[in-house]
């Protein structure tokens, strides 16, 4: 395990406002299979290798030691939504007292009531939403449905992102 300390961070650029910015990769599974998925990752399934909450909680709370203005969470995965505490992470994060960013790259596939709670449990913290629309699977009334959910839970602070996943020799 690496230990680090405040001084141990170089900052370039403008430092006046502190920004924390860190990439949380929750797993490498994605229940799609795309064909031209450069990570080549394997399905979700009930044997799928999962980040352990204990230890995304641990990652979560050493980074926050930092002090800092303002704090940049990415979750990634495969497809983030999969991770068995998900949810559980996002509250843990909307109970953090710091102004936090929380970006989150999913491909939209829970059902609409998983985004309700997910929306519900990040009232808290300003939520970026990037929905990766993969033609091969995707089911644009779904997303629709998740869009029309996200502007009722916010206003003009937050965002929602629309990433067209194509393979370049079937993007027509």
């Amino acid at each position: 395990m690496i230990n680090f300390n405040s001084e141990d961070i170089q900052f370039f650029g403008n430092t006046n406002n502190k920004v924390f910015h860190i990439n949380l990769s929750l797993s490498e599974y994605c229940n799609y299979q795309c064909s031209y998925c450069a990570a080549q990752v394997p399905p979700a399934n009930k044997n799928s290798i999962f980040l352990s909450y204990e230890k995304i909680i641990e990652t979560l709370n050493r980074f926050f030691i930092f002090d800092a203005d303002e704090y940049f969470i990415v979750l990634v995965g495969g497809e983030p939504t999969i991770h068995p505490n998900f949810l559980d992470i996002v509250k843990y994060i909307n109970n953090i007292n710091k102004k936090i960013y929380l970006y989150i790259i999913t491909n939209a596939t829970r059902n609409v009531d998983y985004f309700r709670i997910l929306f519900n449990n990040a009232n808290n913290i300003k939520l970026i939403l990037k929905i990766s629309i993969h033609l091969e699977y995707t089911k644009f009334d779904h997303i629709k449905e998740i869009i029309i959910l996200y502007n009722k839970f916010y206003n003009d602070n937050t965002n929602i992102i629309i990433a067209f996943m194509v393979h370049p020799l079937l993007k027509k």
